[in-house]
């Protein structure tokens, strides 16, 4: 069932998202969640993929200390599903990304709170369900983290529905 306010809200919500990522699509984008092991990888990975020319720029982190790996789902559906291999993926955290301009793109309110707890200006961070072309059910990209497999394929899907509409994807 979708969420009658952020249907309401989501249109203007992309419009701005996409004009702040437009703006610094220059910058080095990087995708931040809890914990580095499920949705940034993923996206960090598809991104490298989906644009060869520009795969040095994109980044994934965490708010958790780095050194972890992806949890067997998320590597068995991101192979599987994405033809996307997770399995060297090693966490980082936050402070292992290197000073830079950056674009943050984050999946939900509280890693935006924590970026700006940090002192990242907050017109240098985009939520990356604000860029899906589609209705919204919640601006938050979920964590798949201990659920099933098709819980890891919906989110999935939905990163790339949103990674799509990021400047410099090729696969657009």
């Amino acid at each position: 069932m979708i969420n009658r306010v952020e249907a309401l809200l989501h249109p203007g919500r992309r419009r701005a998202a996409l004009a702040r990522a437009q703006a610094r699509s220059d910058r080095s984008v990087v995708f931040i969640c809890y914990g580095n092991i499920c949705r940034s990888p993923f996206a960090e990975l598809w991104m490298r993929r989906h644009d060869p020319e520009g795969a040095a720029r994109y980044l994934s982190a965490g708010f958790r200390p780095g050194g972890r790996s992806s949890p067997d789902t998320a590597i068995a559906v991101s192979a599987d599903r994405f033809d996307l291999d997770l399995r060297p993926h090693v966490s980082r955290g936050l402070d292992e990304v290197p000073e830079g301009d950056h674009l943050w793109v984050v999946m939900e309110r509280v890693h935006r709170q924590g970026l700006m707890a940090e002192g990242v200006p907050a017109d240098d961070i985009v939520y990356l369900g604000d860029l899906d072309p589609g209705p919204v059910e919640r601006r938050a990209i979920i964590d798949p983290y201990g659920r099933d497999p098709e819980v890891f394929e919906a989110i999935y899907d939905r990163i790339v529905r949103c990674l799509r509409e990021l400047p410099g994807d090729a696969s657009a």
